[in-house]
């Protein structure tokens, strides 16, 4: 996080800032907001089920915020992200991928744990870019 402040920092003619992760890299990035939201516009999250405690609860925040998440991800469930949408701004903005699971949002083969895809690779990739892509045209 100091890091990712640092560079911030370094580099002030930029005029907006987003931070991101998916799964572990989700819940970081969901952290950092907690902490240092302030210093950026917007947060998106892809693949988690974070924030999922009130120790991090963003439900205040005025960043924009945008969750993009998937039917059959067996790591990070539609019940535990609709459960954890407390934690969240009421007006972040939810992306739903039909049929993505855990695994195709990056592209290092499948996780123990994860549910079967029921669209490939590339179209649950697409989705994704095409979610971020719109993210990141609020301003």
């Amino acid at each position: 996080m100091e890091q990712a402040l640092a560079i911030m920092d370094a580099n002030e003619s930029i005029q907006y800032w987003v931070v991101s992760g998916h799964s572990r890299g989700a819940a970081i990035a969901s952290r950092f907001a907690h902490k240092h939201g302030e210093s950026f516009d917007g947060l998106i999250l892809i693949g988690t089920s974070h924030p999922k405690e009130a120790a991090f609860d963003l439900s205040n925040t005025t960043l924009s915020v945008t969750k993009i998440y998937a039917t059959n991800d067996g790591l990070a469930s539609m019940d535990e992200v609709e459960a954890n949408a407390v934690y969240l701004p009421a007006d972040t903005t939810w992306i739903l991928i039909e049929g993505g699971n855990h695994s195709q949002f990056g592209y290092y083969g499948s996780q123990l744990g994860d549910e079967v895809a029921a669209i490939s690779r590339e179209q649950q990739q697409r989705s994704t870019v095409d979610a971020i892509l719109s993210a990141l045209d609020f301003k």
